[in-house]
Order: C-alpha cells, then structure tokens, then sequence
C-alpha cells in the first residue's frame, strides 16, 4: 500500500539506512483498507498533531502522514534505546484507538468494534524480540 511503502522510505531516511519500521495489523495484510484509521490512531493517538488541526488542515491521509509520519517514525526509531543491545529484529504493538470508533480522512464508523472510545489513543502493548537465543 502507499503507506506502508512510505513507512519504509521514511523509515531508511529516519535511520540511516538501519531500520526498517512497517506497519501491520493482525486482521488484514499490510493495513489495507484501514490506513485512516491507522494514521488518526498514530498521529492524534500518540500527540504528534490533535483530531481539530487535521480536520482544519483538510488534508488527505497521504497528505497527513507525509507531514506528520516521519515524527511518528523517528518516536518509534529512537524511542526505545534497549532495541539495538537485544535483537536486530523486534516487533513493536500497539492498541490503535479512535474516538467514536471513526478514524479521520472519509474513514466510516466501524460498527465491528464492541467498544465506543471518547478519545484517540495509541498504546504501547509490548515489544517481541525476534532472535534465536531468547
């Protein structure tokens, strides 16, 4: 998807070449279908840029994450200095919330969800280490 080749521009940029961050649900393959949902949980979620200021600036959810993802990245890439002493590879999840189980950028309300939230959330559950000695 646009987003998650993205990431992965933005990612390599953030890094210098050194990590590789894609985005990844459990229930469906690289996001499809679910990038606004995704980008209001990341950006609004994570206080990189509130609900209002994305609505006011009318931008499309490429638009937003081009302008606020590599902020989101660089939190994510940098944000946890135990990462490199570990494992080369980790996997990083979250709980992404939207307010009113709607994300911004035209994304439908999602009716699928048992829970309404009041407010965009994003939060960290816990980090994987990909190695073979642990």
């Amino acid at each position: 998807t646009p987003l998650a080749k993205s990431c992965v521009e933005m990612s390599r940029e953030i890094s210098g070449g050194q990590r590789l961050i894609l985005p990844a649900s459990q229930g469906t393959v690289w996001l499809r279908g679910l990038d606004e949902w995704f980008v209001t949980s990341m950006l609004v979620g994570s206080h990189i840029t509130t609900r209002q200021d994305l609505i006011r600036q009318n931008l499309t959810v490429m638009q937003a994450w081009k302008k606020y993802g590599p902020h989101f990245l660089d939190r994510i890439a940098n944000g946890f200095p135990f990462q490199d002493q570990l494992s080369e590879v980790h996997s990083l999840s979250f709980e992404a919330i939207c307010a009113g189980r709607r994300g911004l950028f035209g994304d439908g309300i999602h009716t699928e969800l048992a829970v309404t939230y009041e407010r965009d959330r994003l939060l960290f559950l816990g980090m994987s280490i990909a190695d073979m000695r642990f």
